[in-house]
């Protein structure tokens, strides 16, 4: 998802788009040589051109930022002092089919990506008192993701051109497309994945800054604001 706030009022410019290609608005561009002709695919972050203001893609994702995880413990046991999990402990999540490597948990987990249910191991340390009588009795998680939005279809808004649009001047947008397993504090530097993600994590030497975030992804809208270069 793009949207823009500000700013980039001009035509985006239009490039030929690599037949091969999987990718959605929001996401960033680059360009490369295929068979002596130039033309626009997903950015690994080293080149980066613009943003993606068409979607070539067999599914539509979302990310979940911040969703709240408690799973309560019957029978805790002790390890080294501490109370842990005596079981390995299955939570679902609120939404299933994650995509792979889109997760994050601020408590150590096993993900199933299908069917979006995660698993503490049995020794947990539990973190949280939910009954309220001074003793810890559950494990409080929050975790980020991105997943397929079921029963909705890709689409492939450059078939009839070969063309796509995409976004380059300074400007301020939102996007949903960035790395759900980073933070994003206010006016960190932004940098491109090797997905064409937007990230705070700067992979090498290569990979220059691209933007800066404005406002950072909550869990009411989920979207990241930041300002393009």
């Amino acid at each position: 998802m793009l949207r823009i706030i500000h700013g980039d009022e001009s035509n985006p410019r239009m490039f030929l788009v690599n037949l091969s290609a999987q990718f959605e608005p929001g996401q960033v561009a680059q360009l490369s040589v295929n068979q002596s002709q130039i033309v626009c695919s997903v950015s690994d972050g080293t080149a980066p051109c613009g943003i993606f203001d068409d979607i070539k893609s067999a599914i539509i994702t979302c990310p979940v930022i911040e969703e709240l995880v408690i799973a309560y413990v019957n029978s805790p046991a002790t390890h080294n002092g501490s109370l842990v999990t005596s079981i390995d402990i299955k939570k679902e999540l609120n939404n299933a089919d994650l995509i792979d490597k889109k997760f994050s948990s601020s408590v150590p987990c096993i993900v199933n990506y299908k069917n979006g249910v995660i698993t503490f191991l049995k020794d947990t340390p539990l973190n949280a008192d939910i009954n309220g009588d001074g003793i810890l009795d559950s494990i409080v998680a929050h975790v980020n993701y991105r997943y397929r939005i079921p029963r909705v279809l890709g689409e492939d808004s450059t078939a009839g051109s070969g063309q796509v649009a995409v976004r380059h001047s300074r400007m301020f947008a939102e996007t949903s497309m960035y790395d759900v397993t980073q933070s994003y504090p206010l006016n960190a530097p932004l940098f491109v994945n090797t997905d064409g993600e937007f990230t705070t994590r700067k992979i090498s030497d290569r990979h220059s800054s691209v933007g800066a975030v404005t406002a950072p992804p909550n869990r009411l809208s989920g979207l990241l604001q930041l300002i393009w270069w």
